[in-house]
């Protein structure tokens, strides 16, 4: 099999940069030489890093969906719920620690007034979640009323 690295010494210091570990301006650090098979590795990687946060995120949110549908307290349900947008909002605003961009390829970017639309509806959703997961259970008994507080 052949090796993909290039500079391996290197390839532990950018990581830890890009994480946010080291002090110092990441230019300074030395480049890797460019691969076009590690170009190709890494392109599959992130794909497979892609599809495995849909599948995740897809399944935090049927049991969520599963939870709301078959138990009368919101609670546990909206907390699993905001597991996908609070990460989201983690990673968008840690997002200069990791070079991260929401800019799409071809340059284009869909804004809410100013502001990256993907972020507002993740902020709207996770407010909304999380008043669901901090508030009062509303448990309703068998006889259709609300138990006595």
């Amino acid at each position: 099999m052949e090796d993909l690295r290039v500079n391996q010494p290197y390839a532990p210091s950018c990581f830890a940069h890009s994480l946010g570990f080291c002090p110092g301006d990441p230019r300074s650090l030395p480049r890797v030489q460019p691969n076009p098979h590690l170009q190709s590795h890494l392109a599959g990687h992130a794909k497979l890093h892609d599809v495995w946060q849909l599948i995740t995120n897809s399944t935090f949110s049927a049991a969520a969906i599963y939870l709301a549908w078959t138990r009368t307290d919101l609670r546990l349900a909206a907390m699993l719920g905001l597991v996908a947008p609070v990460a989201f909002l983690v990673s968008y605003f840690t997002i200069d620690l990791y070079g991260g961009s929401m800019v799409n390829s071809d340059g284009t970017e869909l804004l809410f007034g100013s502001v990256n639309a993907s972020f507002v509806m993740m902020l709207i959703v996770s407010g909304l979640l999380s008043y669901l997961a901090v508030t009062r259970a509303n448990v309703i008994t068998v006889t259709g009323t609300k138990p006595p507080k």
